[in-house]
């Protein structure tokens, strides 16, 4: 047993090499590139010899799969730059990569067990002994798998190996002395026998303590710094004695002088300025390519142990200008060994890695230094007195996890502004020692590039050190080219730096940052810092000008050996299209493509990663797959960090840190505005950057002080001359998740885009913004305290801060100023304007910067008048209580109080129960009730309050009052007035025609009430702005507010209590509180309405403060939580879930990971035992046990909110599998398979696999209340596995952001595999989607019926005794109705589920007649099991909320979709279409409590007459008119909406007159029919669609129902846009649609085999409002309009309404403001076999289309003939036809009017050769040829009259 911890140094000795781990000295492996087997590594070892592994070190085992030739090996993780980020072994143990189904055994023991699979890193994998690594350097940097030979010093495993013949074993005699001393593990067992020779090793150290006044004193001179780092290695007291100016290695004097002298010269033995070879020991790595020195000299000082002093005893270090000049990475004093942590930066360290603590620094100058003054990391306990740091290139101090650092009575600056260089020069110099390598071994090789001839690699290697020396002469030595010279033009494009100032993309005074480097998102890297002073500093002249790179990436980074990037747009011309691009190259981009090229070496490459694309492009101007790959962010410098600007002192993450006496001044940046390669984007994505904090380009930014997720206090703080010259400029920013204490801040000089007009500001679009100026930001997520007892912060003081515009304008994204900073000293230029808008004039802007309006106005009429009382005229004089001495008044309301949040007692008594302390924010004595500040004290004032969504607050539902009784205090007074204020702090707004009483109504929808313009104009979700509109698709032109949570009403206006007009009226308003601070409600009571103040005890009264700013510091911790991007991106949390995880309810996700399945998963939640079902009584159906659904005990009610409740996302039982409720998530299907089981697949019929986000629907939609909290996720991938049987979609989402589903089968579904809404950025690739359900046994009302269950148990609970009897049937008892029911259902199930089938003989003629009846009533009646729903989907994509409506009808817009490589296949659907009816016209669709619709004709007994119809019923429409009679809950009632007209036919037999009102073209929902859709996309702005097939679309829905209710209508529903789609459509099908989508394109499409059985057909639609481009090899086959259409059907006297002539199309444009672009012309679009009754044609056909296949059945003029022969017949004849006739379900059935027809050959002959309504003529106009259309028009449109409209 080969066991490294028993003596490292003997048993290392007999491998062939080793090093240690990336990151890890716990574990060592050969070097890098010692590509050797575990038997090649252990150098006694021949082919005899046998292996095996041992894990834990205990026993050595005989391996099931290698037997005795067993060794370990570690996974890249561990050697590489990156690797595999899931595991790749799947189920079934196929390995995904080469090697992923090794078994773990890293600290597990030894594991058979397939769990021992399934990892991403393993120190110890069992291999093969003589399995050989991979060579290919590639694997290194993808995210592969790669494996070396490993041993560890922890014992978890360790390798065995065997001699094959013990009598070969040959004995030596050694001394005991020479014996190696043996280290024993402690836990070693005690049966264990130790041979009494064994010479233990000693532990002993040295111990020390920390007493700096007995040091030992080190002298340090020029002398000690001649030839290399001085590395202090043991403690003591190091004091300078001269000057000390660092030039390590330079070349000599001699050497110099030579006129031949190369400053770069690689071929020399030692190259200048490096460790030279014989200084391998001391300074290692530079020419082995790892390990401290691998980049060269790095510090002049580096501090390797505690306890030292560094004295620079009034003298200085700095760097000799020729060294600073060749060496660009280098730190005066680094507090550690090495400049990274293990595992980060440019290079490979070591592991051996050592930060210091206990130093001091103190007393002297640290000047030139081309990095940082002073750097470290994870020092504890650092002081820096007295010491000048000046002259560095990036930052005077910067410490990552450092703690108790103190930095006192120091100055820091100026910055350099004289850089000569820029960084690719750094590159270059770091890349010398690999060049002498290369030209060695590779020299004489040729290598070409695309256009070029032939070059030597030494040339190339030559031409750059030309190019380099040529820089280094002209600064050094004065040299001045000719500027004709190619080579100086080259040299200088690459390396000179043209201004002097900084090119990377952050500049700092102090830098005080989380665990690793702060290169990148300010914010990301926040642990391990902690407990640091700076006290009395002055910070200054921090100079930066970033040159902007983009960094490119192709299945992550392209990167070069450094880390650096690949400067495309330098090395390559006509970038604009890549696909034509042509690579030119530099001297440096050459050489790396020919290390690229012929280098194996894995030292010497490192990070390196071109493409084999990128390298085709380059050598052979292969630019195809290049253009494919092209793809770059932007917001990155030339070592792709993320750009942050020029910042004074930048705080991430540290606690208690506090600033005393700092004086900040002078930070410039001179950065240009980002470039636009990368087009709009509104943060930049190169490293983690937060947008609330990194919004737009952000290098060019100027920040005195800036700190995020900090904590601490600063005091006497003088910041001034903050400039930048293109973007924003701040003194002190503080960003979100601050909490600090302040005083005394004083700030001046701030200038913002100084070299922009307010022309050039105006004009900006994203990624640049308009530059803010600012003296301190406070923003959203930060809080602060002011130190000096002001709550104004009146000692925060701005002055002279002037910006294109002021961080207190309305379009500043996510803060404010904080304290003074007053016009007109703090302003913006001339010409801006406050909003960031186009001021009016010549020289008006164009854009608005790319700025987002955070504040949202009133949508209707916004108040604009100052609320102010007059107390002078108020008859009542108010006088005050005194108060004594120790004791506190405490006022009722703000007036008289100071502005700010103030406590005050409205009752004007206390009770800390019921009449609490309520925080509220005062404004010119005008009382702003902001309920964020704490929920539950201000649930005590107010008669209820309900959160409808995380911004809205009002009454609960049962709750009518008005505003003004709302509110409890004040309730009796009618005299006060109130107003608004949207920012809940700033002036109080009302309307003073309206006696100032103005106040907040939210509409009806949020409180599942009716809103006239629900879905044409919604408020927006994130900024909360409202719009106004009129109705979409509607006959006015009227204009009303749209959904709003924030309409201006007056406080007395009176809310509906009556439950019917809830759900029919839509004037539909209730009083709102906006929460999140923002939209308040505002009063000032009179003289006469305000309560007494309230005298309390001064203890009493700190108690209580104490206790609320506890609460409310609770509040605000919870809303940054909420809000808060999620930094942790989840690599460190891997779940494998089980089927144990999904037993008993939905799985959800809160929190970052990578969740891997680990088996095939069923669902079947809650399922009942099989004891239960044993029972005789066992019901699956019960309302006592509710199977299947969320446990309604109150046991279940913390994991799923509205389990036993009537409000939270699982009312209704579990929507889905599994939530995705956070950001950053990764979920591996792993191969395997996750879908519905079939008993839950008919119990929950409302169900999606996956759901992005805590709940199915966004505030203010669905059919019932379902919480307030959204949490849609961002950040989230899936993929690799199928997604089975769900009764609704297998993948849906709401607002999720950053979307990637990929290599998934998704199949089984009712409605849709995937629909996503109101999304960004999303991409779906790599994806089979079909077949749909094929296989359904219920309809949509089977669905309703276990829905309901629970308001049903409520319903017999509170009124099962009461009676009820329908007309013509004896009275029964509602328990009686809903126990028929629940049988009925039962019935179902168990024909379903247990294949019962029943009959008169077997089960009585009484069970018999309730099987017919629960058949028809739930059974599906289609033969093939295609839903009866109004539409299937493979794909939906959609903009905010459901798609249930019109197309197009859903709010805002998604952005940024990419669909490729996608199948989508077999879809089928048939809809029932089901009618809207009602009697009242004030009143909503018939419905229950979720908008299930009353079957009207279903419960007829007849429908032909509609005056004479009787109510049969059925047992569920019985229940539905039990619960609307006796049930009193509004939230038990929801959307149920009966009107007497109904209730009375259905009860007493009265029958309907003429006054009725409908809609048509719904289904059993409610929702618009829309047939079979292969890929809908609406309201998509950017999307692309590449290598899509579409095939086997199927509709098999029957005509829609022809009745007088509708009549022939163009539009059978208010949501139905008939310019878009007219008539009944839910027999219609599509391949694709495109509706109100822009910046669209589809390439490589095939749409092939579609089939409608009666309506339209078509490959794809494009439809009102688009635009798109059809690129390439657009393929429609196969489309077969109306194929079971009969001549009888059509209406030509109803001019071919509401069912329409079956049209066939390729691809359709309906002209309705769209537009689309052919890039082959009509070639782009082929299609062949279209056939329908008619064709597409004309302007209203994109494309060409086979003439010989593309045929119509008729022409269009036969049918125009046709209907006008109608027109002529007589008028006698026409109204006998026009009757009360249904064609629905049966379309083959009685057709009297034309058997009455048929008589007249006339209009047989024409009919034997004509068919119906002419598309061309048009569906997209409506239609009044006859009466007919106009009556039914007429009563289709009065169906939505309401008190409202006919205002």
């Amino acid at each position: 047993m080969i066991d490294v911890s028993l003596n490292f140094d003997a048993v290392t000795s007999y491998f062939t090499s080793w090093e240690y781990a990336k990151a890890d000295t716990y574990i060592i492996g050969p070097e890098l590139d010692d590509m050797i087997s575990w038997r090649e590594w252990w150098s006694v070892a021949d082919d005899t010899y046998s292996f095996r592994s041992a894990a834990n070190c205990h026993k050595c085992y005989s391996d099931d799969e290698y037997g005795d030739n067993a060794a370990y090996y570690m996974s890249s993780y561990y050697f590489c730059f990156s690797t595999t980020m899931e595991p790749q072994c799947s189920d079934d143990g196929t390995e995904l990569m080469p090697g992923g189904c090794a078994y773990c055994d890293d600290g597990t023991g030894h594991n058979d067990d397939d769990m021992a699979r399934i990892w991403t890193k393993c120190t110890s994998l069992r291999f093969d002994a003589d399995t050989k690594p991979s060579t290919d350097h590639y694997d290194c940097v993808t995210h592969s798998l790669a494996f070396r030979p490993s041993a560890v010093t922890n014992r978890d495993a360790c390798t065995c190996y065997k001699p094959a013949n013990k009598k070969t074993e040959t004995t030596y005699t050694v001394p005991v002395s020479q014996l190696p001393p043996v280290t024993i593990p402690d836990d070693l067992a005690d049966d264990i026998i130790i041979d009494p020779m064994i010479v233990f090793a000693s532990d002993e150290q040295e111990e020390y303590d920390t007493n700096f006044d007995e040091l030992p004193i080190v002298y340090l001179s020029q002398s000690d710094f001649n030839e290399g780092t001085y590395r202090i290695q043991t403690r003591g007291e190091y004091v300078l004695t001269e000057n000390i100016v660092l030039t390590f290695n330079a070349p000599s004097e001699d050497a110099e002088a030579d006129p031949d002298f190369s400053a770069n010269s690689y071929d020399v033995d030692d190259l200048y300025w490096y460790p030279r070879h014989d200084q391998e020991d001391k300074y290692p790595g530079l020419y082995t390519y790892h390990g401290k020195f691998t980049l060269g000299f790095f510090a002049g000082i580096s501090i390797e142990c505690d306890d030292v002093i560094v004295d620079l005893n009034g003298f200085s270090i700095a760097m000799d200008y020729k060294f600073y000049f060749q060496q660009r990475f280098f730190s005066l004093i680094e507090l550690g060994n090495q400049p990274f942590i293990g595992g980060q930066g440019p290079a490979n360290w070591g592991s051996d890695q050592v930060f210091a603590s206990n130093v001091i620094i103190k007393d002297g100058i640290l000047a030139l230094t081309s990095h940082h003054s002073i750097h470290g990391n994870h020092n504890n306990n650092v002081l820096i007195s007295n010491v000048r740091m000046t002259q560095f290139d990036v930052a005077g101090f910067g410490c990552n996890a450092c703690t108790q650092i103190t930095v006192t009575d120091s100055i820091v600056g100026p910055q350099n502004t004289n850089i000569p260089v820029l960084g690719r020069y750094t590159h270059a110099r770091t890349f010398l020692p690999r060049i002498k390598d290369l030209v060695e071994n590779y020299g004489d090789q040729y290598m070409t590039f695309a256009d070029r001839e032939p070059i030597l690699v030494q040339d190339l290697a030559d031409r750059m050190v030309t190019e380099m020396d040529m820089i280094y002469n002209h600064f050094v030595n004065g040299v001045q080219y000719d500027e004709d010279d190619e080579s100086w033009q080259s040299a200088k494009r690459i390396f000179y730096n043209p201004t002097g100032w900084m090119d990377g993309g952050s500049s700092y005074g102090l830098v005080f940052n989380g665990d690793g480097a702060a290169v990148i998102g300010i914010g990301c890297r926040t642990d391990g810092t902690s407990d640091i002073t700076v006290n009395n500093v002055e910070i200054y002249g921090i100079y930066t000008q970033p040159i902007e790179k983009p960094k490119f990436q192709s299945d992550g980074a392209i990167r070069l050996s450094f880390f650096d990037g690949l400067d495309w747009p330098a090395v390559a011309e006509g970038l604009e299209d890549p696909y034509s691009a042509r690579y030119i190259g530099d001297s440096y981009t050459d050489l790396v493509f020919a290390v690229n090229h012929f280098v194996d070496s894995w030292y010497y490459l490192n990070s390196l990663r071109i493409t084999p694309a990128m390298a085709a492009f380059a050598e052979e101007g292969d630019s195809q797959a290049f253009g494919d790959e092209y793809d770059g962010v932007c917001g990155s410098d030339i070592q792709l960090h993320s750009s942050k600007g020029a910042i004074g002192l930048r705080i991430d993450g540290t606690q208690n840190i506090n600033l005393n006496n700092i004086y900040v001044h002078d930070v410039q940046n001179w950065g240009a505005l980002g470039i636009d390669i990368c087009g709009e984007y509104h943060y930049p994505t190169v490293s983690h950057e937060d947008p609330q904090i990194q919004y737009g380009y952000t290098g060019n930014r100027a920040q005195g002080i800036i700190a995020s997720y900090a904590s601490g206090s600063m005091t006497d703080i003088t910041i001034e001359n903050i400039e930048s010259y293109y973007g924003s400029a701040w003194g002190m920013v503080l960003y979100k998740g601050n909490e600090f204490g302040l005083s005394n801040i004083n700030v001046k000089s701030v200038y913002a885009g100084t070299q922009l007009t307010a022309q050039q500001a105006q004009a900006l679009t994203l990624p640049n913004i308009m530059p803010l100026a600012c003296s301190v930001e406070l923003r959203d997520e930060a809080v602060v305290t002011s130190l000096s007892g002001f709550d104004d912060f009146a000692d925060v003081v701005g002055n002279d801060i002037i910006g294109h515009k002021l961080c207190d304008n309305p379009t500043n994204n996510y803060g404010t100023v904080l304290g003074v900073c007053e016009d007109p000293s703090c302003r913006m230029y001339d010409g801006d304007t406050m909003d960031g808008s186009n001021p009016a004039g010549p020289n008006a802007g164009t854009s608005t910067g790319g700025d987002r309006i955070e504040t949202a106005p009133v949508a209707v009429d916004p108040p604009s008048d100052p609320l102010v009382y007059d107390a002078e005229s108020d008859d009542i004089q108010f006088e005050d209580v005194e108060v004594p001495e120790g004791s506190v008044g405490i006022r009722s309301a703000c007036n008289g109080l100071e502005d700010g949040v103030q406590y005050i007692l409205p009752y004007g008594t206390f009770n800390e129960e019921t009449a609490p302390l309520l925080p509220v924010v005062c404004n010119d004595g005008n009382t702003i009730l902001d309920a964020s500040l704490s929920f539950e004290r201000y649930s005590h004032y107010f008669s209820s309050l309900y959160m409808y969504d995380v911004g809205i607050a009002g009454p609960e539902l049962d709750d009518f009052s008005t505003w003004r009784e709302w509110y409890l205090p004040l309730e009796d007074s009618a005299n006060f007035i109130y107003g608004v204020s949207d920012d809940c702090s700033s002036q109080c707004l009302s309307d003073a025609k309206g006696q100032f009483d103005t106040t907040y109504y939210m509409t009806g929808n949020f409180y599942l009430c009716a809103w006239i313009t629900k879905g044409d104009c919604d408020m927006d979700a994130e900024s909360y702005e409202c719009y106004q509109c009129a109705r979409n698709g509607g006959r006015s032109t009227s204009v009303y507010p749209g959904v709003c949570s924030h309409v201006a009403m007056s406080a007395d206006f009176e809310v509906h209590d009556d439950h019917f007009q809830c759900t029919g009226n839509n004037d539909n308003l209730k009083p709102s509180v906006g929460l999140a601070h923002q939209f308040c409600v505002c009063y000032n009571p009179t003289n006469s309405g305000l309560h007494e103040s309230y005298v309390m005890d001064e203890a009493v009264y700190n108690a209580e403060i104490e206790k609320i700013s506890a609460e409310m510091d609770a509040t605000a911790e919870e809303e940054e939580t909420r809000s808060r991007t999620v930094m942790d991106d989840g690599s460190n949390n891997i779940v494998y879930l089980s089927n144990a995880d999904f037993l008993h309810g939905t799985y959800r996700i809160t929190d970052p990971g990578i969740y891997i399945l680990s088996e095939n998963i069923e669902l079947n939640f809650n399922a009942p035992t099989d004891e239960q079902r044993q029972d005789e009584a066992f019901s699956p159906n019960s309302y006592e046990y509710f199977y299947w659904l969320p446990r309604s005990d109150g046991t279940q009610d913390d994991e799923y909110m509205g389990a036993s409740t009537w409000n939270g996302p699982y009312q209704l039982g579990f929507f889905t599998a599994v939530t995705v409720e956070t950001s950053n998530v990764v979920i591996d299907l792993n191969g395997f398979e996750i879908g519905m089981s079939d008993e839950f697949y008919l119990q929950q019929r409302f169900f999606s696999i996956f759901e992005l986000a805590a709940k199915n629907f966004v505030a203010g939609q669905g059919p019932v209340d379902f919480g307030p909290f959204l949490n849609p996720a961002t950040n989230v991938v899936i993929k690799n596995g199928v997604i089975g049987k769900a009764t609704h979609h297998g993948i849906h989402a709401n607002d999720a952001k950053h979307v990637t589903l990929e290599n998934l089968q998704i199949h089984s579904f009712d409605v849709a595999g995937i629909q996503l809404n109101g999304f960004d950025d999303i991409t779906i690739r790599d994806c089979d989607i079909g077949p749909s359900s094929s296989n359904i046994p219920v309809t949509g009302r089977y669905l309703h019926a276990r829905t309901l269950l629970r308001r049903f148990e409520h319903l017999v609970d509170n009124y099962g005794d009461e009676e009820l009897a329908f007309s013509g049937r004896e009275s029964q008892t509602v328990r009686d109705y809903v126990d028929e029911l629940i049988l009925q259902m039962d019935m179902v199930y168990n024909h379903v589920i247990n294949g019962y089938e029943y009959s008169a003989e077997q089960d009585g003629d009484e069970d018999y007649q309730r099987w017919l009846k629960a058949s028809d009533l739930f059974m599906n009646p289609n033969e093939n099991g295609y839903g009866d729903g109004g539409v299937v989907y493979g794909i939906l994509l959609n903009s905010r909320g459901g798609a249930v409506m019109g197309f197009g009808n859903a709010p805002s817009q998604s952005t940024n979709a990419v669909i490729e490589n996608v199948n989508i296949h077999d879809l089928a659907i048939s809809p029932l279409e089901k009618l809207k009816f009602k009697t009242n016209p004030l009143g909503g669709a018939t419905r229950g409590p979720v908008a299930d619709v009353f079957d009207i004709m279903k419960v007829a007994d007849q429908w032909e007459d509609i005056s004479t119809a009787k109510y049969v019923g059925s047992a569920y429409s019985d229940v539905q008119i039990a619960m609307s009679r006796f049930e009193k809950s509004w939230f038990v009632l929801d959307h149920t909406c009966f009107d007497e007209g109904i209730v009375s036919w259905a009860l007493d037999g009265t029958n309907f007159d003429q006054t009725y009102y409908g809609g048509c073209n719904t289904d059993i929902q409610l929702h618009i029919n829309k047939g079979v859709i292969g890929l809908r996309i609406d309201n998509i702005i950017g999307f692309t669609v590449n290598n899509v097939q579409i095939s086997n679309l199927l509709n098999t829905g029957v005509l829609g129902t022809e009745t007088d209710v509708c009549g022939a209508y163009t539009q059978g529903n208010a949501h139905q846009d008939p310019l878009i789609t007219a008539g009944y459509t839910g027999t219609e099908g599509y391949g694709i649609t495109i509706t109100q989508s822009v910046e669209g394109s589809l390439s490589n499409v095939n749409i092939d085999n579609l089939q409608t059985y009666y309506g339209f057909a078509t490959g794809v639609a494009l439809f009102k409002d688009s635009s798109v481009a059809f690129d390439e090899n657009i393929a429609v086959s196969n489309i077969y309009a109306g194929t079971q259409m009969q001549m009888e059907y059509l209406r030509p006297e109803q001019s071919y309404l509401p069912n329409k002539i079956p049209m066939a199309c390729s691809v359709f444009d309906n002209n309705y403001n769209t537009q689309y672009t052919l890039t082959q012309s009509d070639d782009t679009i082929a299609a062949s076999n279209i056939n329908g009754y008619l064709l597409c044609s004309g302007d209203a056909m994109i494309g060409a289309c086979d003439q010989e296949t593309c045929v119509a059945l008729y022409d269009q003029e036969y049918f125009d003939q046709l209907a006008a022969s109608y027109q002529s017949i007589d008028d006698q004849l026409l109204d006998n036809k026009n009757g009360n006739v249904i064609v629905s379900g049966n379309t083959h059935g009685s057709l009297h009017r034309f058997t009455f027809i048929a008589s007249f050959a006339v209009i047989l002959s024409i009919i034997a050769f004509i068919m119906c309504y002419a598309w061309l003529c048009s569906p997209y106009t409506r239609i009044e040829k006859v009466d007919l259309f106009a009556m039914a028009k007429a009563n289709v449109f009065a169906s939505e009259s309401t008190p409202l409209l006919e205002q």
